[in-house]
């Protein structure tokens, strides 16, 4: 990639200029093509015109795009509920945690994230960070891009804090806590 211009990307290929659109670039919308200038890419080439001046337009993405399918193929096969995968956080919602789990992309709903209290998915995770996560539910859709849906939890893989309530804080014993929230019927104390 020798520079940026209106729209997209310059690419020298074999001593001809090319252009890259800069929808063809990546299978995500990017923000700032400047991080391209300078790296070394594989594209594939969508329109040859010979002549006296060559017009040639090139795609990265239709190359990601095959890739990401024969990576959606693989994880397919050992996607089932309960199984743990690796996965990247690809982005946070309000809602929760879309995750890449190699071409196929599942979501942590924000009460999945934690059996404490997280107000959103930013408080525990950040894009590109690697995680584990177990499969909950796998549920067909008809969107042929993407054919399910698939939701994911880290909650699971956690120790779950109530197995043990009743060794750390018999009946009768008295506890420090912190009251956490207030409501009309009484309070709510975090002891641990």
């Amino acid at each position: 990639v020798s520079a940026t211009t209106k729209g997209g990307l310059e690419v020298e290929m074999s001593g001809a200029r090319a252009f890259c659109p800069a929808s063809q670039i990546d299978i995500r919308f990017v923000e700032d093509l400047e991080e391209f200038v300078g790296q070394r890419l594989a594209f594939r080439i969508t329109k040859f015109e010979g002549g006296r001046h060559v017009n040639l337009v090139v795609s990265r993405r239709a190359l990601l795009e095959e890739e990401q399918r024969a990576q959606a193929e693989q994880t397919r096969a050992q996607l089932e509920v309960g199984a743990v995968l690796p996965g990247r956080v690809s982005s946070l919602k309000d809602f929760g945690a879309f995750i890449d789990l190699g071409g196929i992309e599942g979501m942590v709903h924000v009460s999945e994230l934690s059996f404490g209290r997280v107000k959103h998915p930013s408080e525990m995770l950040s894009v590109g960070q690697q995680v584990e996560v177990a499969v909950l539910r796998i549920e067909k859709s008809d969107n042929p891009r993407q054919p399910e849906r698939i939701a994911l939890s880290l909650r699971a893989l956690e120790k779950d804090p109530w197995q043990d309530v009743l060794v750390e804080f018999p009946v009768g014993t008295q506890v420090q806590g912190t009251v956490s929230r207030l409501q009309p019927f009484g309070a709510f104390v975090e002891l641990a």
